[in-house]
Order: C-alpha cells, then sequence, then structure tokens
C-alpha cells in the first residue's frame, strides 16, 4: 500500500504548529525567542554561538507541554506506534518545508548533518530523515563520541569538506548542541546550510523570558502556514517591550 502524501501528516499536525515571529525588538534575532531585559539577543545564543552571523531557522515555535512539543518528545521515547505516527508526520513537515523554503535556508546542499542525541534514543532523528526519498542512503557525517572524562563531543568525517552540509535538529533549546556540531562541520572543511530545526523550544511560563506571553499571544492570532516562514514570511508583533538602550556618558 502506498504510503500517504505528507500533506495528510501535515493536515494533522498543523493545528499544533505556531508561525515564527519577525527579527525585531524584544525578539532574539538568532532563534527568535524573547530577550531577557539588557540583550538585544538571548543569553543562550550569546553564550553558545561562536560566529556573528549564524542564524538558526525554526519551522514552528514549540511551547513546554503543548502539541508540538509531546511530538518532539514521543518519537523519541514513546512506544512503538507513536515513534512510529510521529516519526512519519515529523518528516512529512521536514519534506514540505524543504520544498518551499530551500533558498530561504542558503540554498541546495550536498548532504545532511543530524546532530546526535546526547542523551536519548540516537537513532530517532535518524528515523525522521531516513523517511525523506531525496535521502535515500544518506550517512549522517556527524558523530557522539565519549571522552576519558565522560564529556561528549562531535566528531565529523573527512568527506565533507568542500560540500554544503545542510545541519538538522529537532529542537532548539539552549543551542549548546547545534551551535557544537556547527562549528565542528566547519572546522572539517564543510559550508554548513542552515541550521534547520523542527521546534523552537520555550517554556511560556518562564520568568526569563519576559517577553514571552506577549510573544506567543501574538503569534497564535496568525495561523502557522507551509508557505511562510521565518525568513520569507514572520510574523511582526508590536509592543514588545525592546532592551533598554545604554545612555551616552
Amino acid at each position: 500500500m502506498n504510503r500517504p502524501d505528507p500533506r495528510y501528516y501535515l493536515e494533522l499536525l498543523r493545528p499544533g504548529l505556531i508561525p515564527i515571529p519577525a527579527i525585531q525588538p524584544g525578539v532574539c534575532s538568532v532563534c527568535r525567542t524573547g530577550v531577557r531585559e539588557g540583550f538585544e539577543d538571548c543569553r543562550s545564543c550569546e553564550e553558545h554561538r561562536h560566529r556573528r552571523d549564524v542564524r538558526v531557522l525554526a519551522i514552528s515555535m514549540s511551547a513546554h507541554g503543548e502539541f508540538l512539543h509531546r511530538h518532539l518528545r514521543r518519537y523519541k521515547d514513546g512506544n512503538a506506534d507513536e515513534r512510529r505516527l510521529f516519526t512519519r508526520r515529523l518528516a512529512a513537515l521536514l519534506e514540505l518545508f524543504l520544498r518551499h523554503h530551500l533558498d530561504c535556508l542558503g540554498g541546495p546542499f550536498n548532504q545532511v548533518a543530524t546532530v546526535p542525541s546526547t542523551t536519548s534514543n540516537r537513532d530517532a532523528l535518524r528515523a525522521i530523515v531516513n523517511q525523506l526519498r531525496r535521502f535515500k542512503g544518506w550517512q549522517n557525517p556527524l558523530a557522539c563520541r565519549t571522552r576519558p572524562d565522560n564529556l561528549t563531543h562531535f566528531i565529523a568525517a573527512r568527506s565533507i569538506a568542500g560540500q554544503r552540509v545542510l545541519l538538522f535538529d529537532d529542537t532548539f533549546t539552549s543551542g549548546r548542541s547545534i551551535f557544537g556540531a556547527y562549528r565542528v562541520l566547519e572546522e572539517a572543511g564543510a559550508q554548513v546550510v542552515g541550521p534547520l530545526v523542527v521546534g523552537r523550544h520555550f517554556h511560556p511560563e518562564s520568568s526569563d523570558w519576559p517577553n514571552h506571553k506577549k510573544l506567543m499571544k501574538c503569534l497564535k492570532r496568525t495561523p502557522w502556514s507551509v508557505e511562510a516562514c521565518g525568513i520569507c514570511g514572520p510574523v511582526h508583533c508590536p509592543g514588545l517591550p525592546p532592551p533598554p538602550t545604554l545612555a551616552l556618558l
């Protein structure tokens, strides 16, 4: 039996997808979350990114405990039926997003690298990518290794030197892993496309992100569309408190 069209699975996900905000005062220019007072970008991005021009493109915002967040957890940690179903839905979302927004990501790529999980099912993200026909026979050029001190680190295959590599992950939270993977790919000689993530995770009630309630109220008024992304169709949210400017002495 033929597998349903990706648009079938997308419709099952659509009610839980949240559009991405535009870069504006009060919104991090790297990951599009609300910024803390006194920062132009969020503290996590300021701490972990190694280059000022790196921008993360998320397919959807992902509120803690809500629909998309549950998918991004259960496709890895659920029972067999949940893992199978949620993997197909997330793969369909990725497939359709790439059809519409390849130029927004930075153009065509030769390979895809998924950020290896250091804690959960390490084959889960690979299962999403394996669902896409364009990645048939794909081998992840990134791997996770444990050092003698029990800390983990990423290594990249030498074969990616000179290649355009899409960097993909399921969730962006602090950015530590994806920015670390980005640096490793660059040091191996790859030209990194993206990075692209399915969900930009946040906790709506977190006191660390004072703009989130206003931001999410604005974003949820706009239906998510596969034809718009954080580059070509971001949502502008007026009224967010901007970070304070320093007075000139």
